[in-house]
């Protein structure tokens, strides 16, 4: 019986692998992605999102979910959570990107992760306020935290010029969610330069 499902897992990994290696091609398309952001007046960023992993439509991906959510669980440096959270922000988000790149027509899958990343964003910048509190070097936190919110204005702004009609309330309000996050961030890191002069 255990080696049954010892081979059963261990088919179920190669299997998965085999999914990730298809799931590269869309990786590539995204990050050559010709985004026009000089139409939109943004500067394109040179912030590159980690692969994902495992899209949405892949059967172990609720086990990946809850495998982050016990390793994020168990992270008790603030400076760290933050970090980790930050990960899982651009894998959420870059690996929503790359689930609507494959399936424009079908976003079921694709804006929750994508509004997913949004909560792991949300959860590091809670995180680098609390590492700040305590009297850690935010610094180069801080501007990847940046980086990637630049980066995700990028993606929500090529994504709500080829979503359909039906979805671009929901992407519009991921984009406000995000520009409310970069604005708390802002204030917080103005504080914490009145507050070192």
């Amino acid at each position: 019986m255990r080696i049954t499902i010892f081979f059963f897992f261990l088919f179920a990994s190669f299997f998965s692998s085999f999914q990730n290696l298809k799931q590269l091609n869309y990786f590539a398309y995204a990050q050559e992605q010709n985004i026009n952001s000089t139409s939109s007046g943004i500067e394109k960023q040179e912030y590159n999102l980690p692969y994902s992993g495992l899209l949405p439509d892949n059967l172990f991906y609720p086990i990946k979910m809850l495998r982050d959510r016990i390793v994020y669980f168990f992270i008790k440096d603030s400076l760290k959570r933050t970090e980790f959270a930050l990960l899982q922000a651009d894998k959420r988000i870059g690996g929503g990107y790359l689930f609507f790149l494959k399936d424009k027509k079908n976003n079921s899958n694709a804006l929750p992760t994508l509004s997913g990343g949004q909560n792991y964003f949300e959860e590091a910048t809670i995180n680098l306020k609390e590492s700040s509190r305590q009297g850690m070097d935010i610094d180069y936190v801080f501007r990847n935290m940046q980086n990637s919110l630049g980066k995700q204005e990028e993606i929500f702004i090529d994504i709500m010029s080829k979503i359909d009609k039906d979805n671009i309330k929901i992407i519009m309000d991921i984009e406000a969610r995000r520009k409310k996050l970069k604005n708390q961030l802002k204030i917080f890191i103005e504080k914490q330069g009145q507050n070192n002069e």
